[in-house]
């Protein structure tokens, strides 16, 4: 573990260097994918890496990189820093740090992904009768 430069009261909780290589973000991400109805085929197609390499990913056999992590928090319109405040442990961290993650999680990340994963409005009444080519198509009368 690299040592500390400042080891006050001021000292960083986490080494993020060291943290964003090593976060476990495998079923955070298997939770987002089933959510938007993804296929890990599709996800790594679109993403450029490969299905077996997004399996790993969602196993946590496998590091994910920054890129991978922007490029899956921009696919899955969810904000970037979701991943990070998701994976971190609550274990071990003093109460006023536990406190700020939660209210991240809480004040930030919540709302995010309520925005992203929001149903569509319904279509009104009106809009969900069929054409008149459509019925046709259909062959009603």
């Amino acid at each position: 573990m690299p040592a500390r430069v400042n080891s006050g009261p001021n000292a960083p909780v986490h080494n993020l260097e060291r943290d964003v290589d090593s976060l476990r973000i495998g079923q955070t991400l298997k939770d987002l994918r089933a959510a938007r109805s993804v296929t890990q085929q599709d996800l790594a197609d679109d993403l450029g890496i490969s299905a077996s390499y997004l399996s790993l990913l969602e196993s946590d056999k496998r590091r994910t990189t920054r890129k991978i992590l922007r490029a899956l928090a921009d696919y899955l319109s969810i904000p970037a820093g979701y991943f990070v405040i998701e994976a971190m442990p609550l274990d071990g961290l003093e109460p006023r740090h536990r406190e700020v993650i939660e209210e991240l999680r809480r004040e930030l990340v919540k709302p995010a992904l309520l925005r992203a994963f929001a149903k569509r409005p319904k279509r009104s009444s009106l809009s969900d009768e069929p054409t008149e080519g459509a019925k046709a198509a259909a062959g009603s009368p």
